[in-house]
């Protein structure tokens, strides 16, 4: 299991679900409990989550989840 689908699964856990959106490498939070998001961050088109790997074998880079979380706040 990576490390995205095992943040997934624990917020899942906690009552937020998160639909995603892949835009090689980006991946965009599109919504938190069906919420569309109208934020962004690190792009035009949406809010950033991470970068998905280039090589295999590597691990999702998260970027600050600080800021993700205080936006699952605002969603939730």
């Amino acid at each position: 299991m990576t490390n995205i689908e095992r943040f997934i699964n624990r917020l899942k856990k906690c009552g937020v679900t998160l639909d995603l959106l892949g835009n090689f490498p980006w991946v965009y939070i599109a919504k938190i409990n069906g919420n569309t998001i109208k934020e962004k961050r690190d792009s035009e088109y949406g809010f950033v989550l991470g970068y998905t790997p280039i090589r295999p074998g590597e691990e999702f880079n998260f970027l600050p989840l600080r800021e993700t979380f205080e936006l699952i706040r605002k969603y939730k």
